[in-house]
């Protein structure tokens, strides 16, 4: 259950800083794949490759309750063609090893390749794009003890963008995912809806705004949030931060509330950068139990003559909070990153 939490979260949180849905994309640090018509409008071609490893140990009821190792290995590829086609190709692969501290937790193996294929148009003759999502994760967790579990994630999503005057953008984005665990499915339906404005230089922007609506049902759960994300480049400097509010209409009752609150400064001297960012994350449901999650990193690196290597360093904490302080969760856990990317 503890992979299948986390590989859920890795690919339905919205909180990620660097990627857009319905707006051309201009962040220089910790890029990411885009969504919807974003995949059109955006001109980026490099290719990249991060490796990150991940040290994290939990506790339940205030006793330590396991403790785990990550590796996930991470290239990629964008490419803008003159015709205006766009192409972004992601693939990853993990490692997750488990360890047992606390009796009756469980020790055990998991690993999981995956892949996203997102294509995107901007049509010469008018201001519309269109982007293509496809992504796909499996997994397979092999316990000490008991039945191993094979995951499968499947995702595709279909947007539309149309521009209007003054470089504000307009964008409608559906998507179909399906989570398959064992012999059981869930079903996914979101919808998304946007507007966005690039201010100053359509290339090279003094800024980027974005406000998204997204909503989604799973298998009678009603999921909706608010997300608004943006960037501000002055001279060397460029700031980039997001705010998102959700909730969630259950129907066992579970209802929930939730934010996050994202911030970062990324600030180059010549040839060298660092880039600061802090997360936040807090949900809260009507059965009077909180979950929250901060982190924070720092990420350096060299950046001139069409290439990028860095060095990201990243902590964690969070909290499961339970009205029976025995199951009680509390996790901690820190990441080391290292990349590069090519700008051709």
């Amino acid at each position: 259950m503890r992979m299948i939490t986390m590989l859920v979260a890795m690919f339905f949180c919205t909180s990620v800083f660097a990627n857009n849905l319905f707006i051309p994309n201009h962040y220089r640090s910790d890029r990411q794949l885009n969504n919807f018509s974003a995949i059109g409008w955006s001109n980026r071609s490099e290719v990249g490759l991060s490796i990150a490893q991940e040290n994290s140990k939990d506790q339940k009821g205030g006793v330590d309750d396991d403790k785990s190792d990550t590796t996930m290995i991470s290239p990629y590829v964008f490419h803008r063609f003159e015709n205006g086609f766009n192409t972004e190709v992601g693939l990853t692969q993990f490692n997750m090893d488990t360890d047992a501290v606390a009796p009756g937790a469980t020790s055990g193996k998991s690993d999981g390749f995956g892949y996203n294929v997102n294509l995107g148009y901007e049509i010469p003759a008018a201001p519309v794009a269109v982007g293509v999502n496809i992504f796909n994760l499996e997994t397979n967790t092999d316990p000490t003890t008991g039945t191993s579990t094979d995951v499968d994630l499947r995702n595709i999503g279909l947007g539309i963008g149309y521009r209007l005057g003054s470089n504000v953008y307009l964008g409608f984005g559906v998507s179909e995912a399906r989570l398959e665990v064992l012999n059981l499915s869930t079903n996914f339906q979101s919808f998304a809806f946007g507007i966005g404005k690039v201010y100053g230089d359509a290339k090279k922007p003094t800024a980027t705004t974005e406000l998204a609506l997204l909503t989604s049902n799973e298998d009678g759960e009603k999921t909706y949030g608010l997300a608004m994300r943006g960037l501000v480049n002055s001279g060397a400097i460029q700031y980039v931060g997001e705010l998102g509010f959700g909730g969630s209409d259950d129907n066992t009752g579970a209802d929930s509330l939730s934010y996050n609150v994202d911030f970062g400064v990324d600030v180059q001297w010549e040839m060298l950068y660092v880039f600061p960012k802090i997360s936040y994350e807090n949900e809260h449901t009507n059965n009077d139990t909180d979950d929250s999650e901060l982190s924070a990193s720092l990420q350096a690196g060299y950046r001139a003559n069409q290439i990028e290597a860095f060095f990201r360093y990243t902590v964690g904490q969070g909290e499961d909070e339970n009205t029976t302080p025995a199951l009680t969760e509390k996790d901690k856990s820190n990441e080391i990153t290292i990349g590069a990317r090519y700008f051709f």
